[in-house]
């Protein structure tokens, strides 16, 4: 195996679990009008974990019965 396939199938770090708080400081810094990229800094994700946080908070709200 040359060393380029090695580094393609290495396989990234964990990510870090998302808390409660920290998902109430992003629906905070949305609610502001910050973006991913200052959210992301402040929180210390990426951009895209930003996103892709969102996206799993809106899907799990939606599944939520209307009370």
């Amino acid at each position: 195996m040359s060393v380029r396939e090695a580094e393609m199938i290495e396989q990234k770090p964990a990510a870090r679990r998302w808390t409660d708080m920290e998902d109430n400081l992003l629906h905070e810094m949305l609610n502001a009008g910050l973006t991913a990229e200052e959210i992301g800094k402040r929180l210390a994700r990426t951009p895209i974990a930003i996103y892709s946080r969102v996206q799993h908070l809106d899907k799990k709200r939606r599944k939520r019965p209307a009370s």
